[in-house]
């Protein structure tokens, strides 16, 4: 694969660091309770930095980024956007980390091998989002619009959609909202089993789908803690709103869904409840009655879940945050059949620093990355966040 010369790539830099930036500061504005994010974000990406290249080469080598972006579009894909962000922002925001916590923000300190290794993973990124999203790089880019499924797809899910009763609709989104949660815990405050996209033009409607995947049927579970009593009845679930008289619906790159007005629930005109069956990669279509063996299994799991949880220390957040965060490339290793293949863990150098900086609330090195992401807008216009390989701006 070559590599990119280092204007391209300091162009994609950029405009990676302009749409992290965005989502970075709302994210930040919900920062969770239950689980220190910030800092195994830091843990993982700095580990990221230091594995990604090995693991992303491995899979280079089997299948091209052109044949996943063109395969992976339909629904309950596990590559979604936010997947796909993730391959460049992991490493970035990691390499980022240690450019100002080790060299004093200077990238040409940083090792000519170690950058050849990001013009890698940069490279496999724009070929693998430019054919995903038919030219464009990212969902900023394409103003928060993110409409993934073609009209082939479109159509059945279409045929599916049903009117129904604002009472319903209500019930139907506490089901989801209880299913988001869940999913959010298991993920350790991550939206990683989540993806919200559109919208889609239907009659006067816009088509709304929000999916969530990898829920917990007894077959496998996703991480060490994911296993309990309650089962789903499917392992993937769609939740899709025709939307009316909406003043603006847009998306960004983490999969997130915005509106306005805020609560839609009025402006719900249809709704279908889509579940991946088992036989054939299609979909079932759910009753209301069937929801609700979802939502029995989502609040039973919740419970079994947070009571779990609540018992871990600062440390096995952190450590489980991390592996949530790396260990989600499994997605792009199950394709070519070497997950088991990968190492996943926090090397020691990171467990020596990082990891071991933030658990104990000791030194300052990673806690430079937070103020370098926090700083104003106008430092960052001169000096964008995921540093290019160039003379810093004074």
């Amino acid at each position: 694969m070559p590599l990119k010369s280092i204007e391209r790539m300091n162009e994609l830099i950029v405009h990676v660091s302009k749409a992290f930036d965005e989502m970075f500061m709302k994210r930040l504005a919900i920062e969770s309770q239950l689980f220190p994010t910030t800092e195994y974000i830091i843990v993982a990406c700095v580990n990221s930095y230091i594995t990604f290249y090995s693991q992303l080469s491995q899979v280079a080598n089997l299948i091209t980024p052109e044949e996943i972006g063109k395969n992976q579009k339909y629904l309950f894909s596990e590559i979604t956007p936010l997947q796909i962000f993730d391959i460049v922002m992991f490493p970035l925001f990691g390499r980022m980390s240690r450019i100002i916590s080790l060299h004093k923000g200077d990238p040409f300190k940083e090792s000519v091998e170690k950058f050849k290794e990001m013009q890698f993973i940069v490279d496999f990124w724009e070929r693998l989002a430019s054919t995903y999203f038919n030219g464009n790089l990212t969902v900023y880019e394409m103003n928060g619009k993110c409409q993934i499924l073609d009209e082939s797809q479109l159509r059945e899910i279409k045929k599916s959609m049903t009117s129904t009763s604002l009472e319903e609709i209500k019930e139907i989104k506490k089901v989801a909202a209880n299913l988001q949660l869940l999913s959010f815990m298991d993920e350790c405050e991550t939206r990683m089993r989540i993806s919200s996209h559109g919208p889609y033009p239907h009659e006067n409607q816009d088509l709304v789908i929000t999916e969530m995947i990898r829920f917990h049927t007894g077959e496998s579970q996703q991480w060490p803690w994911s296993e309990t009593k309650a089962k789903a009845p499917y392992s993937s679930i769609a939740f899709v709103y025709g939307l009316k008289d909406m003043d603006r619906i847009w998306f960004n790159d983490w999969g997130t869904m915005f509106t306005e007005p805020i609560d839609y629930s009025e402006n719900i005109e249809s709704v279908a409840i889509l579940a991946q069956n088992k036989r054939d990669q299609h979909f079932d279509v759910l009753t209301l009655k069937e929801l609700q063996e979802f939502n029995t299994y989502a609040q039973q799991a919740l419970t079994e879940q947070f009571i779990k949880m609540a018992k871990w220390d600062r440390a096995k957040k952190i450590a489980a945050g991390a592996l949530v965060y790396n260990k989600n490339f499994d997605r792009f290793t199950n394709l070519v059949g070497i997950t088991d293949k990968i190492d996943w863990d926090i090397t020691d150098d990171v467990r020596k620093n990082e990891y071991e900086d933030l658990v104990n609330m000791i030194g300052n090195r990673a806690f430079k990355s937070i103020s370098w992401l926090l700083r104003p807008n106008k430092r960052k216009k001169k000096n964008p966040t995921f540093i290019p390989r160039r003379e810093k701006q004074k």
